[in-house]
Order: C-alpha cells, then sequence, then structure tokens
C-alpha cells in the first residue's frame, strides 16, 4: 500500500518508526477519503446533468434522485419474510401445475 499509494520504497517503508508510520497511515486515510468525496460531487453533478437533460428532451420530468440514489437516499424497505421449506415445495408444486395446464 505505501509503495502504490505513496511511492514509498520497501527500504523506506522498513525503517519507519511506529509515529512516522502512523502519520503515514493517517495521510492514506485522507486520500481515499478524498477520493470518496471527489467521486460523491462527480455523481451528484453528472445525476443533475442526466435529469436536466432527459427533461429537455421528454415530456416525462423526472428528478436527479431518480437517475442515481445514494445508499442514503434509498427508502429502508420492510424485511422480507421467510418462508418455510414445506411452503416453498408447496409454492413450487403450485406453479409447475399451472405451467402443465397451460401448456408450457
Amino acid at each position: 500500500m505505501f509503495v502504490s499509494e505513496l511511492g514509498m520504497s520497501p527500504k523506506k517503508f522498513w525503517k519507519l518508526e511506529i509515529y512516522d508510520w502512523s502519520l503515514w497511515m493517517r495521510r492514506i486515510n485522507n486520500l481515499i477519503e478524498t477520493r470518496d468525496q471527489d467521486f460523491r460531487v462527480q455523481m451528484i453533478m453528472h445525476r443533475n446533468w442526466m435529469s436536466l437533460y432527459y427533461n429537455s428532451v421528454s415530456k416525462e420530468k423526472i428528478s436527479p434522485q431518480d437517475v442515481y440514489k445514494f445508499p442514503e437516499e434509498i427508502e429502508k424497505s420492510e424485511p422480507v419474510q421467510k418462508i418455510s421449506q414445506e411452503d416453498l415445495d408447496k409454492k413450487v408444486k403450485e406453479i409447475t401445475q399451472a405451467r402443465k395446464r397451460n401448456g408450457k
């Protein structure tokens, strides 16, 4: 990681003190955080541009959130109910029988 992210040689890495190593790790974390923020800004710009373009050529109007939703913008759905193996087998039989009746 040090070689790829910061261009540090392995020799220099193995000579680092713990304090120096922690500063370099903090630098890497800051770089990663900055990249994430840049990506988010780019996605906001992209979805705004896409919605503007779509709205200019279509009668139907959409919002930028319709183009792309960030994870925190997605509404939490209700938890999926678990189905027992017996109920699953019954449902498969029903579907199979319905297909046979319909000739599929």
